[in-house]
């Protein structure tokens, strides 16, 4: 069944007042001259890299000098079940530049492409909040998250994952509401989850991109089941005058159940031809049962 909402989220108190009491590294980074936050976004894609078959590949886009990387993605051409997300984060590339840096796994049998998307902001202010680093032994299941402050609603997030095993990735990358404010709306913060089935350690570590410039923000989600042994995918939509600066997915299986793959920005066809109406978002789902995938955008105005 399809279906749209504003959010969709789980109880996570305990892990906020942890997370609260872990602290976090924190930096700031101020656009010069940086004024009333825009919608003003530049869509950047990585030259496509091999992923060899069974193997793990990373690709990189680069933010244009003086812009913000606010969000990114990644996608795989000729994907299939066999192939997944593994990492996706903002990185610091110098003085006033960033980027998107993906890693994705293969266990297919050929070899594929891969590539990163960056969404780079032209004007604003913008917290970078990297969360605690969670340990995530062999067999065991956790999940990280990374806090904005109050006044400050996320604009984009993004998770790493430690270890080379193609079997690694999160079973959820997604923005989150803090279940001790009043609203019920996915602008808190950014989290992740991760199984690790990979026959050693892991570790998992999310990053949340905060605005720090007053604007007009929404948070979108569109849900549909996706069917055991194969793949699905979910577009959420932007309103109209508003553009995109990020995406994920949460599922309705327990984490590592299904596995993140595609996780991009798109165009709807309009006049611009920029990527920049919605997210789109694909799962390969082995759980043996149907899973129902929430992809979510966040939208700048």
């Amino acid at each position: 069944m399809r279906g749209s909402s504003n959010w969709h989220g789980v109880d996570r108190a305990r892990r906020v007042l942890l997370a609260c009491a872990a602290g976090f590294a924190v930096t700031v980074a101020d656009a010069p001259h940086a004024g009333a936050a825009g919608n003003g976004m530049k869509y950047v894609t990585s030259d496509l890299r091999k992923l060899p078959s069974r193997e793990t590949a990373s690709a990189t886009a680069k933010c244009p000098k003086r812009t913000f990387v606010v969000g990114g993605g990644l996608s795989i051409v000729g994907s299939n079940t066999a192939t997944g997300m593994h990492s996706s984060y903002p990185v610091q590339l110098g003085p006033h530049r960033g980027g998107w840096r993906v890693v994705a796994n293969s266990r297919s049998a050929s070899d594929k492409k891969l590539g990163a998307e960056a969404v780079c902001a032209k004007s604003g202010r913008y917290r970078y909040v990297s969360g605690p680093q969670v340990p995530v032994p062999n067999g065991g299941t956790d999940f990280a998250d990374a806090y904005c402050d109050e006044g400050e609603p996320l604009i984009g997030g993004g998770v790493k994952v430690s270890g080379t095993s193609t079997v690694l990735g999160p079973g959820e990358n997604r923005p989150f509401d803090s279940p001790v404010d009043p609203d019920d709306v996915p602008q808190d913060g950014w989290t992740a989850g991760l199984k690790n089935s990979s026959g050693a350690p892991g570790t998992l570590r999310v990053f949340a991109i905060c605005e720090r410039t007053a604007g007009a923000h929404a948070y979108r989600s569109e849900f549909d089941s996706v069917n055991s042994g194969g793949q699905g995918s979910v577009a959420a939509g932007c309103p109209t005058g508003m553009k995109v600066t990020a995406g994920g997915a949460g599922v309705s299986t327990p984490t590592g159940a299904v596995e993140l793959a595609d996780s991009h920005s798109y165009d709807n066809g309009g006049g611009n031809r920029a990527p920049d109406d919605g997210w789109y978002q694909v799962i390969n789902n082995e759980s043996g049962g149907s899973s129902t995938l929430y992809t979510y955008a966040i939208c700048r105005g």
